[in-house]
Order: structure tokens, then sequence, then C-alpha cells
């Protein structure tokens, strides 16, 4: 499992930082998904993949930064 996305490494996982799934820095313009209650924030295609990826393992989604269950 990897996205397509140019790795950028930051330290935050909020507006102005990166997905922690691609690990790309958010763009303007990029879609993004936030999470409740977590509100962590990902690109939406970066988590929809993560979300196949767990249904693949037969695992229960989880938040890709905290584990918090979706």
């Amino acid at each position: 499992f990897a996205p397509k996305r140019t790795p950028k490494r930051t330290s935050s996982n909020q507006a102005g930082g990166a997905c922690s799934v691609c690990m790309g820095e958010f763009e303007p313009g990029d879609a993004t998904k936030r999470i409740d209650p977590c509100a962590h924030v990902f690109h939406a295609d970066c988590l929809q993949l993560w979300v196949q990826q767990c249904a693949k393992q037969t695992k229960i989604p989880t938040c890709p930064y905290c584990t918090t269950l979706l």
C-alpha cells in the first residue's frame, strides 16, 4: 500500500501540516477528510485507500494517526 504522493515530512497533522498516510504536505485545493471524534485530517483519497486496505486485511478501520475507531 503506497499512495501516489511525493513524501514531505512535517511535525503536524493539522491544517498546514501533512497527511500521515502518504506524508505529503497539504496544499491549497487538496481534497481532505477530517475524522470525528479525533479530528485528524488526511487527504481524502489517502484515507479511502487506508480504509480499503483495512478491509482487505479484515481489520476494523481506525484513524491512521491515533488508531481511534472510525
